[in-house]
Parts: structure tokens; sequence; C-alpha cells
């Protein structure tokens, strides 16, 4: 059992984070009881150092803990340095962990009222936490507008400053608070930031350069004049310094900014993607394969048959984690988010002209039936016209029934009330045909559902109301 000071205990939970082999769960909990039993012997600092330390060890605190540190800290924040502020944002975002409206309110207050202005690396950081922040939700949309608008005013008097990753990372974070509705710049901000960034093009790293086209892709703000070309001539020369994710994010932001890449990266790309192909992640290979489509880039017959029977390993893995897990709130959005790739893929492999075996064909037959209710509605549609597109036969009837009954929930979710048959017609006359052999049995299950639930048939999760 940890025993001493709170503060000296803050300092040695830290130093034991940094230690090979960090510390026990249990010496960790019982050093964050010892010091929520005495929050006012706590400075902000202390409380920092817990937190980096948790960071480190990747332990989330529980809700004692958290409610003890920011009632403990929303008093003092006014009187902290830029410092242990930015570190203390720093720790927060990266634990996910949701502070109260006064907590925000202090800390907008206190990035308005420090005498000490942030130096630009520590601009960068707030920003950049702040999005991670937001990534998830639940946050006090208005305070975060507003403490982004003193950050910006911040950044904007140090441009010629900042280093060509601060910069890219302060890109990266606005596009991320921007695609998610959370935040979006004045024009003039992105304008200045892209004039900044522009002459520094050949000192980013594959890193920060990947990091930069994710960043302009999401916020969709006009470029300079002469910004694409020279972004273009970077992206050619760095295609082998990108990790896998990298690769697979720039490939979609220039799909996504409409830039057409020429020989100079096509060639590179697929030498990189034959010698990474049992590498790539589930989520990277889709997202690849949907930017390749984009930009009417046809992979050569041998690597996009090597693509096809590693999305097959990785979709067994994929299938094998879902059988295995309970279904938590963190297993639901791991679900959403492979029906995303799992839809990215088939309409991919299906516009790439792939011809996957009947392994791979009962593999996603199985998984979809799986995932189809945590898909949105877009999803839903690319997987069955994109299953379409690489069947020799038409799917089973259970299979067929179980897209029907999903997509009509959809509509209904949407307002749109239309039975199984109605829909069928419908889907057919956009071109996503084969289903109508599970119109029947669509209809059974949903209206024994409808009796079950006195009328009522929900959808599993919300957010495939999208």
């Amino acid at each position: 059992m940890p025993g001493g000071s709170p503060r000296l205990l803050s300092r040695l939970l830290l130093a034991r984070s940094k230690l090979r082999g960090g510390c026990s769960g249990a010496w960790c909990e019982a050093c964050l009881r010892a010091m929520t039993a005495a929050p006012a012997r706590l400075t902000v600092s202390s409380w920092v150092n817990a937190l980096a330390a948790l960071v480190r060890l990747r332990h989330a605190p529980g809700r004692a803990f958290q409610a003890v540190l920011f009632s403990s800290t929303a008093s003092r924040l006014d009187d902290v340095s830029p410092e242990v502020l930015t570190n203390l944002a720093w720790s927060l975002a990266r634990l996910q962990l949701q502070p109260s409206y006064l907590w925000w309110r202090s800390l907008v207050s206190a990035t308005a009222g420090i005498d000490k202005a942030f130096s630009h690396g520590q601009l960068a950081s707030l920003i950049h936490s702040v999005a991670l922040w937001a990534e998830p939700g639940g946050i006090h949309l208005r305070d975060v507008q507003r403490l982004v608008d003193l950050l910006l005013v911040q950044v904007e008097r140090q441009l010629a400053l900042m280093q060509p990753g601060e910069l890219t990372t302060i890109l990266w974070s606005l596009g991320s608070l921007s695609f998610g509705g959370k935040y979006v710049p004045e024009r003039q901000v992105q304008d200045a930031l892209l004039d900044a960034i522009q002459g520094q093009l050949p000192r980013l790293n594959p890193g920060q350069l990947a990091s930069l086209c994710w960043g302009l892709a999401k916020l969709q703000h006009r470029l300079p004049e002469g910004f694409a070309e020279a972004l273009l001539l970077e992206v050619q020369a760095q295609v082998q310094g990108f990790s896998n994710a990298g690769l697979a994010n720039v490939t979609w932001a220039l799909a996504r900014l409409g830039l057409q890449p020429g020989v100079a990266f096509r060639h590179p790309l697929w030498e990189e993607l034959h010698a990474r192909c049992g590498s790539v992640s589930l989520q990277d290979l889709s997202t690849l394969l949907w930017a390749l489509t984009r930009l009417s880039l046809q992979p050569p017959p041998d690597l996009l048959r090597e693509l096809t029977q590693q999305s097959l390993t990785l979709l067994r893995e994929a299938h094998s984690r879902l059988h295995t897990q309970d279904f938590t709130p963190s297993c639901h959005r791991e679900g959403a988010e492979l029906a995303e790739a799992l839809a990215a893929l088939v309409a991919a492999l299906g516009q790439l002209h792939a011809s996957p075996d009947a392994a791979w064909l009962e593999e996603v037959d199985g998984l979809s039936l799986l995932l189809l209710p945590r898909a949105g509605l877009p999803q839903l549609l690319c997987i069955v016209k994109g299953m379409q597109q690489l069947r020799q036969q038409p799917p089973a009837q259970a299979w067929q029934a179980c897209c029907l009954r999903e997509v009509r929930l959809r509509c209904r979710c949407s307002g749109v009330e239309l039975d199984c048959a109605s829909l069928a017609q419908l889907l057919a006359e956009v071109g996503v045909v084969g289903l109508a052999d599970g119109v029947a049995a669509a209809e059974q299950s949903f209206s024994d559902e409808e009796n079950a639930l006195n009328g009522y048939c929900a959808v599993e999760f919300q957010s495939g109301c999208r």
C-alpha cells in the first residue's frame, strides 16, 4: 500500500509509470484513493502528474476520482501557467474524461485570462487536445467554440514562428472539429494557415504530410494557387515513408480533394501495397480501396487478388472478435466501425471488378448478418449493391430478408413507411436488385417483432439512423 503525502504520491505514480512494467492496477488505484482523500493538499500540477501517469499506464480512472479532480481544480485554473494548463488538457483529452459544464467554463476563462501568452507549441497542443476531446461528443460545444476562437487569435499572431508540425497539427484538429460540426473556422483563418504551410511543404515528414492531407480533406477549403500541385509533388515523393494508416489517409484525402495523382504516385503505391499487404488493417484496406475507385485507379490483377485474399483474413478475424465479445458500449462502436469498413470494402471491390472466391462470399454473408443492424442506410445499400456486383448467384433468402428488414427500419426511422414488397421494387428501380425472394420472410420477421413489442419495431442502435 503506498504511503506519504498526496503530492509525493502523484510524483511517485508518474515515476513508476515511466519504468518498464509500470505498476499494478491495484497499486495505481490505491494511489488515486489516497490522493482523492485529501484533495486540498494537491496542486493542479499534482493532478497533472497523476493524469500523465494514467495516460502512460492506459488506466481509466473511476468516477469518484474524476469528480474530485474536476471539483478540486475548477476554481484554480486561473492561477496555473500555460504549460500546466496545456499538459492538463493533453492528459484529459487522451483519457477521454468529460468534465462538468462549470469546469469547461473555468478552462475558457483561464485561457482568456492568462497573462503570459501560450507558446506556439502549446497552442498547437491545446487545439489538438480540444479536437480529441470533442471527437466522441458529450462536451459543451458553445464553450469549445469560444475556446478555439481564443486560441486561434493567438495562433494568428504567431504564424511566422510556427514549425511545420505545429501547423499541420492545427489544420488536422480544425478539420476534425469542422467535419464533426463542432467548430467551423473563419475563412481568413484557414487562408492564413494555408499560406503559412504552403512554403513549408518540403519540410514536412510523412506523418505530418498525412495529417495535413487528412485535415484539408475534412475542411474542404479552397486551396491557394499552386498549393495542390506542390502538395501532390510532396505526396508522390514520400509514398514509401507513410505508415499504413498514413498511406490510406493520404489516398483517401486526394480522392476527397479531387486531386488526381500521376504515374509517379501510382507505381510506387502498387509496390507499397504489394509489400504491405499482409500487415494492413481492415479499416485501412477498405479506405484505400474506396479511394482507388474515386481516383479511377485500377490495381494490377495480381495485386487486386492479394488484397481481396487479405481482406478475407481480416474479415475472419473481425467475425471471430464479434462472436467472442459481449456487446458492451465500446463493442457497439466497434460494430458500427466494422459495418462502415465492410460497406466500403464490398462497394470498392465490386467497382474494381474483383473476383472473390466462394469462401470470401460466405464469410461476408455471415459477418454482414451480424453487422447490418449496426449499419446506417448508406452502408446498407453499399453492402447490398456491392455484393450484387460480386456474386454469381442470388443471395440466400435469409440474407435478402435481413437486408430488406434493416432498410425498412431505417426508412421508418426517417418517417417513411414502406412494406417490404414496395421497398424491394423501389430498390430495384435504383439498381439494387436481387432482394425480391426475401420479401415474405422479411415481412414475417417485421410483423413478429411488431407484435412482440406492441406495434413498435425499433432500430437496434440509433446510430444506424443516419
